[in-house]
């Protein structure tokens, strides 16, 4: 009976454990941080490279959390070319769900001689 108390005492420890480094990763960087613009380039870059420079700028603590929410979520391939408004006091559920809305800000190349009204908007033109 003794045995059992200890292996149970022991899983509840590993659980614990576990709970507080999820916890720990999940958090925002930051207690207080303004919103900054975040830029994604184009569509060329790939998604764990654009991962890899939340986590280079310090907007995320964990890597392996973020791609854990968008695996859950399904946002995997949801990031677009744009300006996003980002702040590192979001934590990682906060931060992937507005990189998976879309960005705030858009960039249109106008071609010489055409007027705004003439051209397509469309995302693939």
């Amino acid at each position: 009976m003794r045995f059992l108390k200890i292996i149970f005492f022991i899983i509840v420890l590993f659980v614990l454990a576990f709970i507080t480094l999820l916890f720990i990763n999940f958090r925002a960087p930051q207690k207080n941080g303004e919103r900054e613009r975040f830029v994604v380039q184009q569509k060329t870059v790939s998604e764990k490279d654009i991962i890899d420079d939340l986590k280079k700028q310090g907007y995320l603590k964990s890597e392996m959390i973020f791609n854990l929410i968008f695996d859950l979520k399904g946002w995997h391939g949801r990031i677009t070319p744009g300006g996003y408004l980002i702040s590192k006091n979001m934590n990682a559920y906060q931060l992937a769900q507005t990189l998976s809305l879309g960005p705030s800000q858009k960039w249109v190349l106008v071609p010489p001689g055409k007027r705004k009204d003439s051209i397509n908007f469309t995302e693939d033109a």
